[in-house]
């Protein structure tokens, strides 16, 4: 697409965690900088259509839509202000590492997972 001139990415291009959005020829497009601006973007959409970053976490529910429309144009998100971001788990036990026990067996990859999902969702690159 690019190369077609049909997608222009210069607005991303050598940026930091961005992406845009945009129709092309009738399909959703998501262009990322890099591969967490592309994963960004893909999380950005799904929010939108109604998939909280806290679905599993909060036990938020997802909201269903009969139907889902997309605007045509380009959306562009560019790099964070804050270039780090993320969380800190000072409180690994008992609190922490015993619900992870009681949920996982541990803290172990199926917590971690679940953990790097929603680091992912809310746009953080640091744990």
């Amino acid at each position: 697409m690019v190369s077609e001139g049909k997608l222009d990415v210069s607005a991303v291009k050598g940026q930091w965690e961005s992406f845009l959005i945009q129709t092309v020829d009738g399909n959703l497009v998501v262009a990322g900088s890099d591969k967490r601006g592309t994963i960004y973007g893909i999380y950005d959409i799904s929010e939108k259509i109604g998939v909280s970053p806290w679905y599993w976490w909060a036990d938020v529910p997802v909201r269903k839509s009969e139907s889902l429309y997309v605007k045509a144009g380009k959306y562009i998100q560019p790099s964070p202000k804050v270039k780090y971001r993320g969380i800190f788990i000072n409180d690994e036990w008992p609190s922490f590492g015993g619900w992870a026990s009681a949920q996982f067996g541990g803290l172990n990859s199926k917590m971690y997972s679940h953990l790097f999902e929603l680091l992912l969702r809310l746009k953080a690159n640091y744990f």
